[in-house]
């Protein structure tokens, strides 16, 4: 098929041409309801995919090679006629030749629109995924799927030709968009886009294990079994042979995997409020399987390990997760060396005891898993040591995920920087809004509960908006104040506050 210039829109010609799937010919926004006879149609759409004109001895072989010359001429003249009446303005006929006016008559078809994007895409080293998508969004079947012309052997193989390629094209491109919105965490698109990846190409064993690992994603492990024996049955009843060995580790890891991942994350002390940014930034940044380090950053008492906590419960409530194998806390405040940091991680996973080669070990149990991992404080551990530990992991297990809270940074090149700060608090003394700022929310619930009848009179709703100011939001600093809230009316709170910070 000869690339036509396809970069109008399909809005914008008058002749419209949609061949994939059932077949459709629009002219001035109306459908045709036929063009006297199928012969006349794929003769206009054997015209419409070469750029040049045809000769006309060519073409009536083409379409009538079982017939004398004489007799195919005569059927392409009968035949041109017909065409010409319905689009004449489209055709270029000459005593030699016949070709459409491709230059000056509007014409869109959506097979040529869907070649000539991706035979531009995939060659590209990043294609533009819109694009991508775009020509799969034309792609609604195959080629003409249902349209034949028994009289014609010619266009049969042509048609069968053109259909085998833009099916390879779409088969490509549908891999990279598939494996575009895994990377992206954009799980509902990857599963539609493989969906479609299978039944176009129902023998490829890649869309198979995409469509596994989806359903295991989304907590449908059976689902995700059932997947790889509707694979191998096919195989069998096509082929004869057996899937890959690839295929099978992956039927036969699902198969030892718990259809709910474990979760190990302590109960927070403090009710969690606001950091809703912090939060979404989180979320975005493990969303892309491309980052797999990220490192909450600031100063003690900031609640960087709430902040940890609260978004992985977040994370695993998602309906689609990255981490089938788990979320797991570890607290490394009270470690004495870093020396020790393998074994305390492999012993989050309940791991072998005694293992010779903590490190060894660890890497290795976590070549193949797919799980977040909580380093809660790792600036008590920060050395060469540690940070050689932490690139090795990152290196050797492509799908972990590594949440790092540290008043620190950890200084390496797949860090990903959440730098926190105080909870957001009223900047001024007017106190109309002051209940809806996070920082006073949490003073007040620290406040209930430790004196439940504890009630936020205006007067006193005036102090706590002080002591949030005096504390600059800090999680720690309310908590604190908040507890003498037993003791003390918030105005002395602020007052004593004041006197000694």
């Amino acid at each position: 098929m000869t690339t036509i210039d396809q970069s109008r829109s399909e809005a914008d010609p008058a002749l419209r041409l949609f061949l994939m799937g059932s077949l459709t010919i629009e002219l001035e926004g109306e459908t045709l309801a036929n063009l006297e006879s199928r012969t006349v149609t794929a003769m206009l759409i054997y015209l419409l995919a070469h750029e040049r004109p045809i000769p006309r001895e060519t073409l009536a072989d083409f379409f009538w090679d079982e017939r004398t010359q004489t007799q195919a001429s005569a059927n392409l003249r009968a035949n041109l006629s017909r065409l010409r009446k319905r689009l004449g303005d489209y055709l270029v006929v000459t005593r030699q030749t016949v070709g459409i006016n491709h230059q000056e008559a509007g014409c869109w078809v959506d097979a040529f629109a869907i070649e000539a994007i991706l035979q531009d895409q995939l060659t590209r080293p990043q294609p533009e995924i819109p694009a991508l998508e775009q020509a799969l969004a034309w792609y609604k079947g195959d080629f003409l799927a249902g349209f034949y012309l028994s009289e014609s052997q010619g266009f049969e193989e042509w048609t069968m030709m053109q259909r085998e390629r833009l099916r390879h094209l779409a088969v490509q491109a549908l891999g990279i968009v598939v494996e575009y919105h895994l990377q992206e965490g954009n799980y509902p698109q990857a599963l539609a886009y493989a969906q479609k990846w299978v039944t176009l190409d129902p023998l490829d064993e890649a869309a198979h294990r995409q469509l596994m690992w989806l359903h295991m994603r989304g907590g449908k492990r059976n689902a995700a079994l059932q997947q790889y024996q509707r694979c191998r049955n096919l195989l069998e009843e096509e082929l004869g042979v057996e899937p890959e060995r690839r295929t099978t580790d992956l039927f036969e890891r699902f198969q030892t995997r718990s259809p709910t991942p474990p979760l190990h994350l302590p109960q927070l002390a403090t009710p969690f409020v606001g950091r809703q940014r912090e939060l979404s930034q989180i979320a975005a940044g493990f969303r892309s399987q491309r980052r797999a380090l990220l490192t909450i950053l600031g100063s003690g008492g900031m609640g960087k390990t709430t902040l940890a906590i609260e978004s992985a419960r977040r994370l695993a409530r998602q309906p689609l997760t990255l981490y089938l194998d788990g979320i797991f806390f570890v607290s490394l405040a009270g470690l004495p060396s870093s020396d020790l940091l393998a074994d305390v991680i492999a012993a989050a996973g309940a791991s072998p005891q005694n293992v010779s080669d903590p490190e060894s070990y660890l890497l290795d149990y976590l070549s193949d898993r797919e799980l977040l991992l909580i380093l809660d404080g790792f600036d008590h551990v920060l050395s060469d040591g540690s940070q050689r530990l932490l690139k090795r992991l990152l290196e050797g297990a492509p799908d972990l995920r590594l949440l790092v809270t540290s008043r620190r940074r950890l200084s390496l090149a797949d860090e990903h920087i959440i730098e926190l700060h105080g909870l957001a608090y009223p900047t001024t003394a007017d106190i109309e809004d002051a209940a809806e700022y996070a920082a006073v929310k949490l003073f007040y619930h620290q406040a209930r509960r430790l004196r439940p009848d504890f009630t936020a009179t205006p007067a006193e709703m005036a102090a706590i908006v002080e002591i949030c100011q005096l504390v600059q939001g800090m999680p720690l600093g309310l908590a604190l104040a908040a507890s003498w809230v037993r003791m003390f009316d918030c105005a002395t709170i602020r007052d004593r506050i004041n006197e000694n910070i």
